[in-house]
């Protein structure tokens, strides 16, 4: 696969996959409390169980990493789910961590890759 092809292919994933998993799992958590806060259901998680909630958000990203380790050790033996659907949890639990993080004021948003670099003074 040239690179090409796999940025084609991780971008159908995103928009086949990923993007529409996030919008129909995070619409149900985020009206539970009937906020419309997409990122209710960690902070809620946060206060309940005491821990910041990048914690929380780690500890829902960290059975995904779990079901990641379980399909490589087993072979892709021990599925209770898809793994293209764990895939694509994980790649939305860390959109998610992104989205509380600009939430919370703890990073802007970036302008593009190059500018993060300059940030932090990376090469180009």
């Amino acid at each position: 696969m040239n690179p090409e092809e796999r940025n084609k292919l991780v971008w159908d994933f995103l928009e086949t996959v990923c993007l529409p998993l996030m919008k129909s799992k995070g619409a149900t958590y985020a009206q539970v409390d009937l906020t419309n806060d997409a990122n209710a259901n960690f902070k809620r998680a946060a206060e309940r169980w005491g821990v910041t909630v990048e914690q929380a958000i780690g500890v829902y990203m960290g059975k995904h990493f779990d079901a990641l380790e379980t399909y490589v050790r087993s072979g892709g033996q021990a599925e209770s789910e898809p793994i293209a659907l764990r895939l694509a949890d994980l790649v939305n639990y860390a959109l998610i961590f992104y989205s509380w993080l600009v939430e919370s004021g703890a990073i802007e948003p970036p302008r593009s890759v190059m500018a993060i670099k300059s940030d932090y003074n990376l090469a180009a």
